[in-house]
């Protein structure tokens, strides 16, 4: 049967539709894993990714090679959508992004203020707060990461050492590695000071170190550089200071830095109706604002940041298709099964009272420190 053109139409948009949510789930599964961005300077200046559980030392994806710059510090935004870099040459320092297809410098400002005449700014780090920080080997401060405009916190103590990098967890916690030392601090975020928690460890580091959390488990990572030639993937404990070997990376003759793709829990710009997940209703909005932005500073559909809504920002819904990071869209299924029946009841009563740690108790639904009524009220 030969149907009317508006039928066929039709059908081919149900059919790409059905197919893009297939797609979606696909896409769901796979970003579970959070990547890394690794930067290697050591002659070549190559870009490449790997998995943070990388096991396998043939196990990286390579973007860009022999790229004309190279960053001392870079660091993903909260929502882990944008990798911001600072790039040396030429003087001064230049802030941008990182083009992540490609791995050329998207230069944004020079960098102005209290900063401006640092020779060397080798640390980069987002905090939850909103506050974007950037290191010397000496010195805090922190970055307007529009304007590139930055303002001294204060000078770290000279007992420190040298600091090449910092990076801050998902509490807020901030972290310094001492390459002369090292060694882990803690840094006060508001005034520089630091606190001696641990040596790593590891064989001794030199020159440039590269490092940061991986915000879906709130652990830290570091690509070790020894010298000639010589590095690791470690996983580094901040209480302790001590940093595991996860792989020798020594084959690759690599000298790096490194940031994670993981956004931080509850930023997931892909959620466009705020419902905690991604699905066909964030679809639809997306559809529906398809090409150029009539107002590009209010167009939440341009995941990109490019003026329009196109296909890259498609790919970057389906890719978030599910549940956000760190969103839970049922807290009463304490049991994790889908439901809320009589284990999650069981779980809560055997919880009653006052929580031993209240950062700790999911059971506590209402998050007033204990097991109660208001609690049994809203699971049942």
């Amino acid at each position: 049967m030969d149907h009317p053109p508006i039928f066929r139409s039709s059908c081919r948009l149900a059919a790409t539709v059905v197919a893009l949510l297939g797609i979606a789930g696909a896409f769901n599964h796979a970003a579970a894993q959070s990547t890394v961005y690794v930067f290697d300077m050591r002659g070549v200046n190559e870009f490449f990714t790997m998995p943070v559980d990388i096991s396998d030392i043939d196990d990286r994806t390579f973007i860009g090679e022999n790229l004309p710059w190279a960053p001392f510090g870079m660091d993903f935004d909260l929502a882990a959508q944008n990798l911001y870099a600072i790039d040396p040459e030429p003087e001064p320092n230049h802030w941008g992004t990182i083009d992540l297809s490609t791995g050329e410098f998207q230069q944004i400002a020079p960098i102005t203020g209290d900063a401006a005449d640092e020779p060397i700014i080798g640390g980069v780090a987002f905090s939850p707060d909103g506050t974007t920080y950037i290191a010397s080997e000496s010195s805090l401060y922190t970055i307007n990461i529009t304007t590139a405009e930055t303002s001294l916190v204060g000078e770290f103590p000279a007992a420190t050492g040298v600091i090449v990098d910092i990076a801050v967890d998902n509490d807020g916690n901030m972290f310094g590695h001492s390459v002369d030392l090292n060694a882990l601090f803690s840094i006060n975020p508001n005034t520089a000071d630091t606190t001696f928690i641990g040596g790593h460890g590891q064989e001794p580091t030199n020159f440039a170190q590269g490092w940061g959390f991986d915000r879906a488990t709130n652990e830290l990572y570091a690509t070790l550089y020894h010298g000639q030639g010589a590095s690791t993937f470690v996983r580094w404990n901040t209480q302790t200071g001590a940093a595991t070997e996860l792989l020798d990376l020594t084959p690759w003759n690599a000298e790096m830095t490194m940031a994670i793709q993981a956004p931080l829990a509850g930023t997931c710009p892909e959620d466009l109706t705020g419902d905690g997940q991604v699905g066909g209703a964030d679809l639809g909005t997306l559809l529906a604002a398809w090409g150029d932005c009539p107002d590009p500073a209010n167009c939440p559909e341009d995941l990109t940041g490019d003026g329009s809504v196109g296909g890259a920002d498609l790919g970057m819904l389906l890719a978030a298709w599910g549940p956000c990071p760190g969103v839970v869209l049922c807290p009463e299924d304490l049991t994790g099964d889908g439901q809320v029946g009589g284990a999650d009841l069981g779980m809560l009563l055997a919880a009653w009272g006052d929580c031993p740690d209240p950062a700790n108790c999911p059971e506590d639904l209402t998050g007033d420190g204990s097991v109660g009524g208001a609690d049994l009220g809203m699971l049942l």
